[in-house]
């Protein structure tokens, strides 16, 4: 009872920040007319009208791809590469689990953990017509998932949502016909921006 009385407690401090933290990591010192691509305030859902706009922008290309700010990497931090397609940074705070045959099989690419925060990366087929697009229009209306934000970061298209309390994933889509899911649990404010700087470094691999 009192661990998840503390845990409701850290969500009710962590989710008006939430949107800032993640525009910090997305932020960028590209004119304010390139900012139309990366959502207002980090993940928090926009208008439907702002939304569908942002969406027209990143199909059309009108509007430069926003690019997070290159940090300096940490003592331990890692680059990780997600099936050849993206690269992100990881914080040395976070240990690579081994991955078994079976978590292969169920499409599991890369786990790293600590005691309180994690990160997993599974791979899976794309289905037929779907696209980042279209469903972040279903997720938006899909009340078991939050803050709802397709963007594009250092020129990759991501789609962004909550998934609970201490939980939020980022969609990618490759161009193999696969699609990624980026899982990241976390319970502190310090790991929450963590969360945010990982997906801040979000890039196309070799890029």
């Amino acid at each position: 009872m009192k661990k998840a009385l503390c845990l409701m407690l850290v969500a009710l401090i962590l989710l008006p920040a939430l949107p800032a933290a993640l525009a910090e990591a997305a932020q960028t010192a590209a004119p304010e007319a390139d900012q139309a691509a990366l959502p207002d305030e980090g993940v928090a859902d926009a208008p439907q009208d702002a939304a569908a706009d942002q969406t027209a922008q990143l199909d059309d290309g009108a509007q430069p791809d926003a690019a997070a700010p290159e940090s300096a990497p940490q003592a331990g931090d890692r680059t990780v590469d997600i099936d050849g397609q993206f690269t992100f940074t990881c914080p040395g705070t976070l240990t690579p689990n081994d991955i078994n045959q079976q978590d292969m099989d169920d499409g599991l690419l890369y786990s790293a953990f600590s005691d309180t925060m994690g990160v997993d990366i599974y791979k899976y087929p794309e289905q037929d017509g779907d696209t980042l697009d279209s469903i972040y229009q279903t997720y938006k209306t899909d009340d078991s998932m939050s803050e709802v934000t397709l963007a594009t970061v250092n020129g990759v298209k991501v789609l962004v949502y909550r998934i609970d309390e201490t939980g939020i994933n980022a969609t990618l889509m490759g161009d193999t016909g696969f699609m990624y899911d980026i899982m990241f649990t976390y319970q502190t404010p310090e790991e929450y921006q963590l969360l945010g700087k990982m997906i801040g470094s979000l890039k196309k691999a070799g890029a």
